[in-house]
């Protein structure tokens, strides 16, 4: 839910008057203040984490440390995305390979799974082109 739009002015412009204070900006600085208050509302944790860390070092903070913490973030998001889809497909492509493991052999003319290279009607195998007899004889059985 947002803030009341008086309360967000009032943000704007004591952060505009912070800025001032700092004096004189260079691009690097007001981008270092622009990236740490758009963070704040979605990863106040990196914001927190590079103040303790600007807290104990001797320059000033960069935009390329920015950058950095963000590149990292991102790296931490991806690899628990991949981690949750992998818990999702690892399941699926297990009953996958049972599920065609139960059902029959793999062709060894064409390699699919579920026929031999006897029923095949790929080309190379003993019943190439038969593909509408193979189906009728099947189908008639039925």
């Amino acid at each position: 839910m947002s803030k009341p739009l008086n309360f967000q002015a009032r943000n704007i412009v004591d952060l505009s008057e912070r800025i001032v204070a700092m004096g004189p900006l260079t691009g690097d600085s007001l981008g270092v203040v622009a990236l740490l208050h758009c963070l704040n509302f979605n990863l106040e944790h990196i914001v927190n984490q590079l103040i303790n860390e600007q807290s104990k070092a001797a320059g000033a903070l960069t935009c390329d440390r920015v950058l950095t913490c963000l590149q990292y973030e991102q790296q931490q998001i991806d690899a628990k995305a991949c981690a949750a889809l992998s818990s999702v497909l690892t399941p699926v492509a297990l009953a996958a390979s049972a599920s065609t493991q139960k059902k029959g052999h793999f062709c060894s003319n064409c390699k699919h799974p579920n026929h031999v290279a006897k029923t095949c009607w790929a080309p190379g195998s003993s019943a190439e082109g038969q593909q509408d007899q193979y189906l009728a004889r099947r189908n008639a059985k039925k």
